[in-house]
């Protein structure tokens, strides 16, 4: 675990000349070691014992730290299963709540990655000092400790660089909230210890490229089993931003980014000399602008859809498709997909190494009426595509004349 500084409630006087929280100097790290074999909600509960306000944003930091720890001290062929879990007694690969922990900051990054130019992503700032001076200043007595504690928590080498953290939420079709995590200047992002919880309540499921549900407390997913562009990304985001910040080049978030890649995944060829992040876009809100995290940007997929390798294009024979009207604005329609359900075995979906995932790719029940606002199944790409249902009525309906098969 990482140094941290540690507060109790004692005799001195706070920043308020209250008693409450005031500094005690420092843990040290090293020296609490373990390997707790808990996942899903239990894991929130290893939060509890570090002492600060701040524990959330500690604890993925010692759980990175953990898992490089095992990576450095196996032998060269078994460094691979330090980051899939420890072996027990009997001789088996078991993940422990670090290698959970580790996965959901992944998670978190991957969600951004895949999710973060959608219209119900949200990020939320949230100042510091002003914050706590609100507190401080118009609370009553209870509010104005928590203020001065928590400014008291920030006065740390770690964090006293950056003033403000953001907030992740993601909005609900009933208009609710719900808080995923937010930027932390040690591990890039954190989560939030009830993200599982509100995602299952409100009935939402994340998924990764590869297929890999995020957020899922029954499966843990090491960086080089994510999806190929994913991987590309933080592998070239390692070198184009993180490199260049040298409180980054020192953080265990850093070091497990660059093992999984020299170790693991050195198929994902990354050009060192002139690295260039490319089909990304900062992560942009309109009230706030470009979100950065420890003195580097967030960065989101585009969402533009390459039909040059899909095989699910159709060969139109006529053109009446070309062409829609959208509450009264005249369209041009992309020549769509054709899909199924099941998919076609052996297809390329959004390009040669996606195939149709009949787990994650679900066709929705009711349709966008205009192709042109549809939106891929299993991906945010916005692009249009066509189904039986675009064909079929649910009832069959006898004319009694002949049907122009010119216009139908």
């Amino acid at each position: 675990m990482s140094d941290l500084h540690f507060f109790s409630i004692g005799d001195n006087l706070n920043a308020t000349g209250h008693y409450g929280f005031v500094q005690r100097g420092h843990v040290d790290g090293s020296k609490i070691a373990d390997k707790l074999f808990e996942y899903g909600d239990s894991i929130n509960k290893m939060g509890t014992s570090i002492p600060t306000p701040y524990a959330r944003l500690y604890l993925f930091d010692s759980a990175f730290k953990q898992l490089n720890s095992y990576f450095n001290s196996q032998e060269e062929d078994l460094k691979q299963v330090s980051y899939e879990g420890v072996i027990n007694n009997e001789g088996n690969t078991v993940p422990t709540a670090y290698h959970f922990l580790v996965s959901e900051c992944l998670d978190m990054l991957e969600l951004i990655f895949k999710y973060g130019d959608m219209k119900e992503f949200d990020v939320e700032e949230w100042d510091v000092q002003a914050e706590c001076n609100v507190l401080m200043q118009v609370g009553n007595d209870d509010q104005k400790e928590l203020g001065a504690a928590l400014l008291d928590a920030h006065d740390t080498t770690v964090l006293s660089n950056f003033s403000k953290i953001y907030l992740f939420k993601w909005k609900t079709s009933n208009g609710e909230e719900i808080i995923l995590g937010g930027t932390s200047p040690i591990t890039l992002v954190y989560t939030s210890p009830n993200v599982r919880r509100r995602l299952k309540e409100a009935k939402l499921e994340f998924y990764g490229g590869a297929g890999n549900r995020l957020f899922d407390n029954s499966r843990h997913t090491p960086l080089y089993e994510r999806s190929k562009d994913f991987r590309e990304f933080l592998y070239t985001y390692w070198l184009t931003d993180l490199s260049k910040i040298d409180s980054l080049t020192d953080t265990q978030i850093y070091s497990y980014i660059n093992n999984c890649h020299v170790q693991f995944d050195k198929k994902i060829i990354i050009d060192k000399k002139a690295p260039e992040l490319k089909k990304v876009k900062p992560l942009s809100i309109e009230s706030i602008g470009s979100i950065t995290t420890s003195g580097v940007y967030l960065y989101c997929s585009h969402n533009e859809f390459d039909p040059a390798d899909c095989d699910y294009i159709i060969k139109p024979t006529v053109n009446l498709w070309k062409h829609e009207d959208v509450n009264g604005e005249a369209r041009s329609v992309d020549t769509p997909l054709a899909l199924t359900s099941n998919g076609v075995d052996g297809y390329n979906y959004i390009d040669k190494d996606r195939k149709w995932n009949r787990a994650t790719d679900n066709i929705p029940s009711i349709l966008e009426k205009a192709l042109t606002e549809r939106i891929l199944p299993g991906t945010t790409f916005k692009y249009p595509y066509i189904t039986v249902d675009d064909f079929l009525e649910p009832k069959i309906i006898e004319v009694s004349y002949n049907v122009r098969k010119d216009k139908f």
